[in-house]
């Protein structure tokens, strides 16, 4: 039903976002993001949504007021230009200051500043993040990685089972 604009080796060349009235079950808005939307954050109170742009190595920033893109965050946290960051989930602080965004390209957590769009840093991670959610209160960061540490036989065939510790540092 969505027409698709391709480039010449076929590959998808544009992406949306729609909004949808929960009332009427209908698409009121197509907003223009980048490549592969993949993420959504939603930070309510600042009617910011954050749209996490897999094939563009982007976030789009979209005011919920206006529904329109009012930023476009580009991810380059090491000195120079690299693609395939790959951000494939979003999570907002409660003050809606920083960003975490997954980068499945990089096994990486890029730490971005809201306001200036900056990368602060990078929380290394397991192979391929794809999924962060935030503690209510802010001091945790859970981290879901698709390709990851797994149970594994040991040399001696049995099992082990990789122990996950999650420490407040």
């Amino acid at each position: 039903a969505d027409q698709v604009v391709i480039d010449a080796r076929g590959i998808a060349s544009t992406g949306t976002l729609t909004k949808i009235d929960l009332r009427t079950l209908r698409a009121v808005k197509t907003i223009a993001v980048e490549l592969h939307p993949t993420a959504l954050a939603w930070d309510e109170p600042h009617q910011r949504l954050y749209v996490a742009n897999g094939n563009s190595d982007t976030v789009s920033v979209v005011d919920t007021r206006t529904d329109q893109v009012r930023q476009t965050i580009t991810l380059r946290p090491f000195a120079v230009a690299t693609p395939g960051i790959a951000p494939t989930a979003l999570a907002v602080s409660t003050d809606g200051a920083t960003l975490y965004v997954a980068c499945g390209g990089i096994n990486a957590v890029a730490v971005v500043q809201t306001a200036s769009g900056a990368t602060q840093g990078l929380i290394p991670t397991a192979w391929y993040p794809n999924g962060l959610a935030l503690s209510r209160d802010g001091q945790f960061l859970a981290v879901s990685t698709l390709l990851g540490f797994s149970t594994a036989l040991s040399a001696d065939g049995g099992h082990r089972t990789p122990v996950l510790d999650f420490e407040h540092t």
